[in-house]
């Protein structure tokens, strides 16, 4: 990465989360002209190869993933794979806080952010990655390497996490991976539904 904050959007494109934008005399931030939502747009617009599914359920902390790939094409001497993510939303703590640069700076417009401490309590969190399913760059092995159009192709999965504040507010994210670890697809569902 080039500079902070920065993100990666889908692994391969590097994205400022909102650049600088002149408006009448006052410095507006926006997520577009080439801020992360341009590059989340491109890439929510590219066709993929494969519709994809998840099911889940829990006891005990022990999460059970059922995931299911359906192929748009045959192919052969492929390498995709299944990657997992457990977020939460609505995650509070007093521990937690936003850090607010701009606090007091007159020459900014950003929704009120400016007239705010420049520590915000309480602050609640949204999409806080809890969990990486065992492997970051996906469980090799888990979709074949011969694909036939049209079948399905689904893989199960079981692991622990025992870190959510609120069950009610978690989601699990399956993500489909190419063999340069790109997002191919992906679906999330409740963890409780």
């Amino acid at each position: 990465l080039s500079s902070y904050p920065m993100f990666l959007v889908n692994r391969k494109y590097e994205a400022k989360p909102m650049v600088l934008s002149q408006t009448n005399g006052k410095t507006d931030y926006t997520t577009m002209e080439g801020a992360i939502e341009t590059a989340l747009l491109h890439e929510q617009s590219q066709v993929t190869v494969a519709d994809v599914s998840l099911t889940t359920s829990e006891f005990d902390q022990l999460i059970s993933i059922q995931a299911e790939a359906r192929f748009a094409v045959h192919a052969d001497n492929t390498n995709y794979r299944w990657a997992f993510v457990v977020v939460e939303d609505g995650m509070e703590d007093t521990k937690f806080y936003q850090a607010n640069y701009f606090s007091g700076r007159t020459e900014y417009n950003l929704d009120g952010y400016e007239d705010k401490a420049n520590r915000i309590y309480p602050y609640t969190f949204n999409d806080v990655a809890l969990s990486i399913a065992d492997h970051l760059n996906g469980f090799e092995g888990s979709v074949p390497t011969t694909l036939k159009a049209g079948d399905a192709y689904s893989f199960n999965h079981q692991f622990e996490v025992n870190n959510m504040q609120t069950p009610d507010n978690v989601r699990i994210v399956a993500m489909l991976l190419d063999a340069q670890g790109h997002v191919v697809n992906a679906t999330q569902t409740p963890l409780h539904t």
